[in-house]
């Protein structure tokens, strides 16, 4: 696993945790009000720690989520799956 980190930006933490392609989708989502953090909007460059809970609505789903593990990079599918629950 790579570096872990103590607390991320929203829109790369979405990127790294594998629910957006790019970190600029994951941005726009934030920005446009898809993604909410203890039911409050915010913005992109929010920091988020381990423990948030997040709201992610996307393409029809939403998915209520803890926060369990923050990464530097961007990592395979399958360890971005350990990051939430």
């Amino acid at each position: 696993m790579p570096e872990t980190l103590d607390t991320i930006r929203l829109d790369k933490w979405l990127w790294t945790a594998r629910f957006f392609k790019t970190r600029s989708l994951a941005a726009e989502a934030v920005a446009g009000g898809k993604i909410h953090i203890d039911k409050q909007r915010v913005k992109p460059s929010k920091e988020i720690k381990i423990g948030a809970k997040l709201s992610i609505h996307k393409e029809g789903f939403e998915w209520l989520i803890t926060v369990t593990g923050i990464v530097k990079q961007r990592i395979s599918a399958k360890e971005a799956a350990l990051l939430f629950e």
